[in-house]
């Protein structure tokens, strides 16, 4: 169909979707990413389980992933923040996961270790946060604040479910505050017994 370009009001971008793997190709993506999760978070003092939390609900693990608003890899930067970070690129799994838990960990520092605040950071931009003196009132932003506090809050997975190799010691995070609670310091097991589902 030609359409004159006077007549184009906008363009709306199409959404990027990764091929799905054939069944049992290859290991889900929160098993392959766990050692750059459990690492990234002990660098920036983070809670492990938060961190692959915020992957599995930006992106789902997929190192590919584009939004509408060209945030791009497994956590989801927009190329200001990632340029910012010194990512060189973004689509680059190890690169992307450290800057990202560098960032979350820049939002929990500027909130005051408020997870609530941070999260809404990342989503929306701090600015935004302080602007509405909390959780921005936008549906997107208060919905991701809440998956992502749901996922980071769920039990990790039994000992007996991994396998030996990754049972490792807790690491040296800083507990966050979280409105009612404090979120332990969790490793994210490299074999859980049920993943993340987004």
């Amino acid at each position: 169909m030609d359409v004159a370009i006077e007549e184009i009001v906008n363009i709306e971008p199409e959404e990027v979707f990764a091929p799905a793997p054939p069944p049992g190709a290859e290991a889900p993506s929160y098993v392959r990413y766990a050692e750059l999760i459990n690492a990234a978070a002990k660098k920036y003092g983070l809670d492990a389980q938060l961190l692959a939390a915020v992957a599995a609900v930006e992106s789902n693990f997929d190192p590919r992933a584009i939004s509408r608003k060209n945030a791009q890899g497994v956590m989801q930067l927009i190329p200001q923040t990632s340029a910012r970070l010194a990512v060189q690129n973004p689509f680059d799994p190890a690169q992307s996961i450290d800057a990202g838990a560098r960032y979350l960990r820049e939002m929990l520092d500027r909130f005051h270790g408020d997870m609530k605040l941070a999260l809404a950071a990342y989503n929306a931009g701090p600015d935004r946060v302080e602007q509405y003196r909390g959780v921005p009132p936008f549906r997107e932003t208060q919905d991701y604040v809440a998956k992502v506090t749901k996922k980071a809050s769920a039990p990790p997975a039994p000992p007996h479910s991994r396998p030996a190799s990754s049972q490792t010691a807790p690491s040296s995070a800083v507990p966050l505050r979280n409105s009612s609670r404090q979120l332990s310091t969790k490793q994210v097991p490299a074999n859980p017994a049920s993943g993340p589902t987004r």
